[in-house]
């Protein structure tokens, strides 16, 4: 499956491959029919992404402070492992898209499939072939 992605340690915009959701008994699959670009947001990722780690400190206080609690709590070397694991990842780009639904998991009611939907969130709705979305 094809997904849109913007690598965290900058770079440009890129479309992998990663395998098919698997849903959970709460979720949908939909297979994605159109997504909504939204030029304010989705450029405002890619410029974070593309920003050095002083800007990028900067606009994410809140994730500087988990850094330092987890430098107190675990030590340097853990809290440096965990800040380059998440600089080495891929953002999925996206948060609203329309399609139809391939597959219902166990404990969904009222959605079908072959049913068209409308999706939304960020980190659910992406730019992707197929989307595991909340039932």
């Amino acid at each position: 499956m094809k997904q849109v992605v913007q690598p965290v340690s900058g770079g440009p915009v890129e479309v992998l491959e990663f395998p098919r959701p698997v849903i959970s008994p709460t979720e949908v699959l939909v297979r994605t029919e159109a997504s909504v670009i939204s030029p304010g947001t989705e450029r405002a990722v890619t410029a974070l992404a593309r920003s050095s780690l002083l800007a990028k400190a900067r606009a994410r206080p809140d994730l500087v402070r988990r850094v330092v609690r987890k430098a107190q709590a675990e030590g340097i070397p853990a809290a440096t492992r965990a800040v380059r694991g998440r600089l080495a990842g891929d953002v999925p780009l996206g948060y609203s898209a329309a399609g139809v639904v391939a597959e219902v998991g166990a404990a969904v009611e009222g959605i079908g499939v072959g049913q068209l939907v409308a999706t939304g969130g960020a980190g659910k709705a992406n730019h992707a072939e197929y989307q595991a979305v909340p039932g």
